[in-house]
């Protein structure tokens, strides 16, 4: 595959994105199930990758395979302010036990965008930023296509 290579001035491939990528098995299973994570202001990605681990630089299942531009809200706060309230969310999750239905990486990228939008209108709760906003980002590869595309004609065939 041919990547195009940064020219100084370009913008981070996923800056102030929340990211997701598949699970094996588990997303071929039910396609609407993955691991997410958010970005720095760089486009550096940390996830929430289990029990006291937050990965940095790379995700947990590979990379990332959908990505959503967060809109507003982010846009209102310096790539300082951002990337503290990323970090902050890291180091809670940093300590915190991994449970696969309540406290996982989903909760951590929401927890991180609260803290973001708490920084942004001066406290408060996130106002639409959800995680499963997901579903509308925008697809990174052939592969996410063709699996939504499958999704799609299944839940078709089925009606």
């Amino acid at each position: 595959r041919r990547w195009r290579r940064r020219r100084p001035g370009d913008a981070p491939a996923f800056a102030r994105c929340v990211v997701w990528t598949a699970l094996p098995l588990v997303t071929a299973l039910w396609p609407v199930v993955g691991h997410a994570g958010v970005c720095y202001a760089d486009g550096t990605t940390t996830d929430f990758a289990g029990t006291r681990t937050v990965g940095v630089g790379r995700l947990t299942f590979g990379r990332p395979r959908r990505y959503a531009l967060l809109g507003a809200a982010s846009q209102h706060l310096s790539d300082a302010q951002w990337d503290a309230a990323v970090d902050a969310a890291a180091e809670c999750y940093s300590r915190r036990t991994h449970a696969i239905l309540a406290d996982n990486c989903h909760a951590h990228a929401a927890y991180a965008l609260r803290l973001a939008d708490a920084a942004a209108t001066g406290g408060g709760e996130a106002k639409g930023l959800d995680v499963l906003g997901i579903a509308a980002g925008v697809m990174c590869t052939f592969v996410c296509v063709c699996v939504c595309g499958c999704v799609c004609l299944c839940v078709l065939m089925c009606v």
